[in-house]
């Protein structure tokens, strides 16, 4: 599932693991509700993925 991401979303993923998105946001030097439509976009990747429930 990961592989077929953009990079963009990608390293979101990878971030959110073990960072929140308000820091996510300040390290990459955007809006953290700018980052929430990315965020959004990542979850419906996944459930589109079949992966609903590991949100």
């Amino acid at each position: 599932m990961m592989v077929t991401l953009p990079d963009r979303l990608r390293d979101l993923a990878e971030r959110l693991k073990s960072q929140t998105i308000s820091k996510i946001a300040r390290d990459i030097g955007v809006p953290r509700t700018t980052l929430n439509e990315s965020v959004r976009r990542l979850r419906q990747r996944f459930e589109n993925g079949g992966l609903k429930d590991y949100l």
